[in-house]
C-alpha cells in the first residue's frame, strides 16, 4: 500500500471521531451559555418590574401618611370640621394624585366617608355595608389597630381587580395622642397601570389573577413552577422570553402573577455564534485532513529515505577529517568514534570505544559535566575551545562543537573536535598588532569612539564631533563629555545598555539616544559598538560608531501619527478615538461624578455636494468643516473623523446635559454661514445625536452605536437639528430591525398586494389609467403604512426586488384588464419608482424583459420618480432617463412642490408630466395663498411642454379651479378610492 493512501486512511479516521464529538461539545457549551445569559436578563427584569409596583405602593403610602397626618382629617372625625370634603378630598385634588377609592373610618371602624373615582368597566364601590364588605374580605379591618398605629399596605381584589392600598390611623401631629379613626386610598392595579409601570421601566408587563381557573397555558405552566421558586422564566417561543413571579395579597397569600416579557436576542445571537463556529470548525477540519494527509505522508517517506541513506551518512563520516565522537548522555562513555578523532589524538580506532571523555580532556570532571549540563539546560549548540590529551600524553588545541541528539532510540552526544594549534599560535601573534584594526572594523560607522576602559579615557573622532557641531578641540576625552550631552530623559537607559554589554549579557552594544547639538536642538543618534576582554576576562577597550537616524525617527513618528489620524482632515481616526472614549467610560466607572458626552454628526445632502461638484469639492469641504468644528471645542475636547462625511466629538468632564447641548447648537451655528470652496459658495447643516456617559456603558462601541442611532433619528426628524438618545431610540431600532427582518421574508411569502388609484382626465372625465400602490398584509402585524416599510426597504436594497415585482405585477394586470376590455380605450398603468432602483446599471433591460413577458405596451407604462431622486445624482439619472425615454416609456415627476421645484433641472429631464403634491391641492381655494402656487406651477410646466397631473383631490372647488387653470388630469378620493383588482374590474364593466 502506499504512503499516500495509508496516511489519507489515518487523516479519515482521526476526523470520523473528533469532528462529530467536537459538533456535539460547541453545541452544548456555546448555546447554553447564551441561554444562561438570557435567563439571567429575564429575572433582572422581573425583579425591576416588581421593585416598580413596590415604589408604586410606597407613593401612595407616603400620600396617605400625609393626609392621615393633617389636623383637619382628624378634626372632621371628630366632627369639628363639616366643610374638610368640600375643601379637601374634591375629585380634582384625589384624582390628580391617581387615587380611585378614599374611605375614612371612625375609631370602632365604621365607615365616615368613602369615595370613589375613574370607575373600571362602568364598576364602581360606594356605600358603607359594600365598603365595610370589601375590607373585612380581604383582610383589612382586622388587622387595623388604631393604639398601635399599625400600617396596613399592599393588594386587595375590588370587583375582580387588583387594588393597591394604604392605610394609616389618622392622628394629629403629636405623638401622645390616640388615632381617632383611620385613612384608606387605594389606586387600581388594572392593565393601565401596569401598562403605565412597564413603559417608564422599558418593561412589557401583564399581571392576571392566580386563582382564575381560564388563565392562559404559559401562565399556568409558570403557576406550577412558581410553588417551589420565586421566579420562573421560559420561552414563548424563538422570539420571546417570559419571567414570572407571584404577588401576594395584604394577607400574604400568592393573589396575582406578573408577567415580563422580552425579545430573545440573547437566543438568537447564540445560534449565530453556534453556525459560524461550526461552519468554521468544518472548515479547519476539512483543512487539517488535507494538510495532515500531507504531513503524514511526507514523514513515512522521510522515514524510508532515512533508512536508505543512513548507510551513506557512515560512509561520509568515516571520510571527514574532523574528529566526530558519539557519547553516553549520562556516563560520558564513547559509543562510536570515526578516524579522523584516532587519528587526532593517536589512538587505535579500536581502542576508543568504551573509553570516558574524562580521560581525554585537560579539564577537570566538573568541568566536564558543566559544558553538558549546560546544552541540556538551553537544548542549543555548545561550541568552545579546549585542550585534549594525545596518547603520547602531548596537548592538542581543539575547537569543540557539541549537540544533542536521538540516535538508536536513545538521547547522544555528538561532539565535533577540530585541531586549532596552527590557528591559535597565529592569533597569539598577530592579536596586539591588529587589535586596534580590528576594532575600528567592527565599529566603523559614520562618527567613530575608543573607548580605553582602563585609563578611562575616549578617543572621539572628527566626523563624531562635527555630527554635533563641534570642532576637534571643543569635546574633551572623557566619558563625562559624551554623557553631559545626551538628552536628560535618555541618560539612564544608555547607562544600562552599556552596563549590560560590559557584564557580558549582551553580544553587542547598541543604543537610540538624543543628543545636544551645538545649535542647541537635540538630534537621535544610534551608537553600536562591541568591548574586548583581557586574559583575566574583564574588558579592557570598547570601540564603536555613531549615525545620525534623525531623519529615520522623524518618518517613524509621522508613521505613527499618520496610523492613528485621517489623511485628509488631520483629525484623529476610529481606532484613536476608540481608545480615547473608551478610557472615558472606564473613567466613569470608577467615578460617578465624572460625566461625558458623545456627539455623532453627519453632514446633510453631502453626496449632493459630491456628485454635482465632484469628490475633490467635496474633500475641500470636509477639511473646512472639520476646522470650523474644532472652532467649536475646548483643548481637552476629542473630534474625530469616523469617515466620509461622519464626525465624532467627545466632551469629558462636562458639568450637565446642557453643556453637550449647547455645543450641539454652537456647532449649527458655526455651520450656518456659507463655505467658499473652489468658487462655490456652499451651504451645509448637520445632524447629530448626543449620548451622555449617564446612560451606563461597559464598552465604548456601544456609546459609538447609541449615538449613531440617536443622529438617525435627528435626520428622520428633519435634519439640520440634534436629538438626545435615550433607551427608547434602542427600542425603536430594535422594531426597525425586527421590520426589515419580517420584509426580507416578504416577497417569498406572498404578503405584498397592489391598489389602485384612478387617474381622470379632467377634460371628458374619463379613466385614462390607474396609479399602482403597494399594501404589505402582514400576519401578525397587521396591515403596515408604507410610510413605515418603504424606508427600511430603501436603505437595506430590499426595494430592488420589492420594486420589480410591482412593476412586473402591475404590468401584467394591466395587459390582463386590456384584454378583458377590449371595447376601452388603452388604459396607462403608472409605477413609482425608488432612487435604489435607479442606481442599477441594467434597469431599462430589465423593464424591457417584464414587458415582453408581461406582454403590455411600452407606451401604456408610466414610470414615476420624486424630484429628490432626481437631484441625488443629476447626470446620472438624467442619463438613464433618457434611456428609458429612447425605449417609449412615459416618465412623470411625484410629489412635485416639496423638493428644489427647479426649472432648470426640469428643462433638462426628458419627461413627459408633472404630479403636483397633494399638500398644494388640498388647501387651493380661489382667494387662498396656494392657488397662486399651483397656477405658478401649471404655468411654468406648460410652458415647457408638458401636461399636469394633480394628487389628492378631494372638492369639486378643487375640480372647478384646475380646469380653469389647464390641469390635464387628476387622481384623489373625489373621484375613487385606492382600490384592489376585484373593485376595478367591477369599475371598469360600467364604463
Amino acid at each position: 500500500m502506499s504512503p499516500r493512501i495509508k496516511s489519507s486512511l489515518i487523516v479519515l479516521g482521526i476526523l470520523l471521531i473528533l469532528l462529530p464529538a467536537l459538533l456535539l461539545i460547541s453545541n452544548r457549551v456555546i448555546l447554553q451559555g447564551f441561554l444562561v445569559l438570557e435567563n439571567q436578563d429575564a429575572r433582572q427584569r422581573i425583579t425591576r418590574a416588581n421593585a416598580a409596583i413596590v415604589d408604586d405602593l410606597g407613593q401612595l403610602d407616603s400620600f396617605t401618611a400625609d393626609w392621615a397626618a393633617r389636623d383637619e382629617s382628624y378634626d372632621f372625625l371628630q366632627g369639628l370640621r363639616e366643610g374638610y370634603l368640600e375643601s379637601s378630598l374634591f375629585p380634582e385634588k384625589v384624582t390628580n394624585l391617581d387615587i380611585q377609592l378614599v374611605v375614612l373610618l371612625d375609631s370602632q371602624k365604621r365607615v365616615a366617608v368613602t369615595r370613589s373615582y375613574e370607575p373600571v368597566n362602568g364598576m364602581t364601590v360606594s356605600g358603607p355595608q359594600d365598603i365595610t364588605r370589601l375590607l373585612a374580605e380581604n383582610g383589612v379591618l382586622e388587622r387595623l389597630d388604631h393604639k398601635n398605629k399599625i400600617v396596613v399596605k399592599g393588594i386587595i381584589t375590588v370587583n375582580g381587580l387588583p387594588m393597591l392600598i394604604s392605610a394609616r390611623a389618622v392622628t394629629p401631629n403629636n405623638p401622645n395622642v390616640l388615632a381617632n379613626g383611620y385613612l384608606i386610598f387605594g389606586r387600581l392595579l388594572d392593565q393601565d397601570e401596569i401598562t403605565r409601570l412597564g413603559r417608564l421601566n422599558d418593561l412589557l408587563l401583564d399581571l392576571l389573577p392566580a386563582g382564575d381557573a381560564q388563565l392562559p397555558a404559559d401562565f399556568q405552566t409558570a403557576l406550577q413552577g412558581l410553588r417551589t421558586e420565586d421566579t420562573v422564566t421560559r420561552a414563548l417561543d424563538d422570539k420571546t422570553m417570559a419571567a414570572y413571579r407571584l404577588l401576594p395579597d395584604i394577607t400574604g397569600k400568592p393573589a396575582w402573577i406578573l408577567r415580563e416579557q422580552n425579545l430573545r436576542l440573547f437566543y438568537q445571537n447564540g445560534q449565530s455564534t453556534l453556525h459560524f463556529f461550526q461552519l468554521a470548525l468544518v472548515i479547519v477540519s476539512g483543512l487539517f485532513g488535507i494538510i495532515g494527509q500531507s504531513v503524514v505522508e511526507r514523514m513515512m517517506i522521510s522515514q524510508r529515505n532515512s533508512l536508505e541513506n543512513l548507510g551513506r551518512y557512515r560512509a561520509v563520516v568515516d571520510q571527514i577529517s574532523e574528529g566526530i565522537v558519539l557519547l553516553d548522555d549520562s556516563s560520558k562513555t564513547i559509543r562510536e568514534a570515526n578516524p579522523g578523532f584516532a587519528e587526532l589524538l593517536g589512538y587505535d580506532a579500536g581502542t576508543l570505544p568504551g573509553m570516558r571523555l574524562y580521560e581525554l580532556t585537560t579539564q577537570g570532571r566538573a568541568e566536564v559535566d558543566a559544558d553538558f549540563t549546560g546544552l541540556l539546560d538551553t537544548g542549543a549548540r555548545m561550541i568552545g575551545e579546549r585542550s585534549y590529551r594525545r596518547s603520547d600524553g602531548s596537548l592538542v588545541d581543539v575547537e569543540v562543537s557539541a549537540s544533542r541528539i536521538v540516535y538508536g532510540g536513545r538521547s547522544v552526544l555528538v561532539v565535533v573536535l577540530r585541531d586549532i594549534t596552527a590557528r591559535k599560535k597565529a592569533e597569539k601573534a598577530l592579536r596586539a598588532s591588529e587589535q586596534r584594526y580590528h576594532l575600528a572594523t567592527e565599529g566603523a560607522n559614520d562618527g567613530l569612539w575608543d573607548w580605553n576602559l582602563a585609563t578611562g579615557e575616549i578617543y572621539f573622532s572628527s566626523r563624531w564631533k562635527a555630527m554635533l557641531g563641534y570642532n576637534d578641540g571643543e569635546i574633551g576625552s572623557s566619558p563625562d563629555n559624551w554623557f553631559a550631552l545626551v538628552h536628560p530623559d535618555d541618560h539612564d537607559p544608555l547607562r544600562s545598555q552599556l552596563d549590560a554589554h560590559l557584564k557580558g549579557g549582551t553580544g553587542h552594544f547598541q543604543s537610540e539616544h538624543r543628543m545636544r547639538h551645538k545649535d542647541g536642538s537635540y538630534r537621535w543618534m544610534l551608537s553600536r559598538g562591541m568591548a574586548i576582554s583581557g586574559e583575566d576576562g574583564q574588558p579592557i577597550r570598547m570601540a564603536g560608531s555613531q549615525t545620525d537616524v534623525t531623519e529615520r525617527k522623524q518618518v517613524e513618528e509621522q508613521f505613527r501619527h499618520d496610523a492613528f489620524h485621517d489623511a485628509l482632515t488631520g483629525l484623529p481616526n476610529r481606532a484613536l478615538f476608540l481608545d480615547r472614549l473608551g478610557q472615558a467610560v472606564e473613567r466613569s466607572k470608577r467615578r460617578p461624578d465624572f460625566l461625558f458626552a458623545l456627539l455623532f454628526l453627519d453632514f446633510d445632502r453631502f453626496k449632493v455636494i459630491n456628485d454635482s461638484l465632484g469628490h475633490t469639492t467635496g474633500d475641500h469641504l470636509l477639511v473646512a468643516g472639520a476646522r470650523r468644528l474644532e472652532s467649536c471645542l475646548r483643548t481637552m475636547d476629542t473630534i474625530a473623523r469616523l469617515g466620509g462625511d461622519e464626525f465624532v466629538i467627545l466632551l469629558e468632564y462636562i458639568e450637565s446635559p446642557r453643556d453637550a447641548t449647547r455645543v450641539a447648537e454652537r456647532i449649527q451655528e458655526t455651520l450656518r454661514p456659507p463655505f467658499h470652496i473652489d468658487g462655490h459658495d456652499i451651504f451645509i447643516s448637520a445632524s447629530t445625536g448626543i449620548v451622555l456617559s449617564t446612560v451606563g456603558y461597559d464598552r465604548a462601541e456601544d456609546v459609538l452605536r447609541d449615538a449613531d442611532i440617536a443622529m438617525y433619528r435627528s435626520k428622520a426628524l428633519g435634519r439640520s437639528r440634534y436629538e438626545l438618545f435615550n433607551t427608547s431610540l434602542r427600542s425603536l431600532a430594535m422594531a426597525r430591525l425586527e421590520m426589515e427582518t419580517q420584509l426580507r421574508h416578504s416577497l417569498e411569502r406572498s404578503e405584498f398586494s397592489l391598489y389602485y388609484q384612478p387617474i381622470v382626465s379632467l377634460k371628458d372625465n374619463r379613466i385614462t389609467g390607474f396609479e399602482t400602490l403597494l399594501r404589505w398584509e402582514h400576519p401578525t402585524l397587521g396591515s403596515v403604512s408604507p410610510d413605515e416599510f418603504i424606508p427600511i426597504a430603501e436603505e437595506t436594497g430590499l426595494i430592488v426586488p420589492i420594486g420589480a415585482w410591482v412593476l412586473r405585477e402591475a404590468c401584467a394586470q394591466m395587459h390582463a384588464w386590456q384584454q378583458k376590455f377590449p371595447g376601452l380605450a388603452p388604459l396607462t398603468i403608472n409605477v413609482n419608482m425608488s432612487g435604489r432602483q435607479f442606481t442599477q446599471a441594467d434597469l431599462p433591460e430589465t423593464i424591457q424583459a417584464i414587458l415582453v413577458d408581461t406582454g403590455l405596451d411600452i407606451s401604456c407604462l408610466r414610470l414615476e420618480i420624486t424630484e429628490s431622486v432626481v437631484l441625488e445624482a443629476l447626470e446620472s439619472t438624467t442619463s438613464l432617463l433618457k434611456r428609458l425615454k429612447n425605449m417609449g416609456v412615459q416618465l412623470e415627476i411625484d410629489d412635485f412642490g416639496t423638493g428644489y421645484s427647479s426649472l432648470s433641472y426640469l428643462q433638462q429631464l426628458p419627461i413627459n408630466a408633472i404630479k403636483i403634491d397633494r399638500s398644494f391641492i388640498c388647501k387651493m381655494t380661489q382667494d387662498g395663498s396656494n392657488y397662486g402656487i399651483v397656477q405658478a406651477i401649471i404655468a411654468m410646466v406648460h410652458n415647457l411642454g408638458l401636461q399636469v397631473i394633480a394628487e389628492g383631490v378631494e372638492h369639486a372647488e378643487q375640480i372647478s379651479l384646475l380646469k380653469t387653470l389647464g390641469c390635464e388630469a387628476a387622481q384623489g378620493f373625489l373621484f375613487h378610492h385606492p382600490m384592489d383588482t376585484a373593485a376595478v374590474e367591477a369599475l371598469l364593466s360600467t364604463l
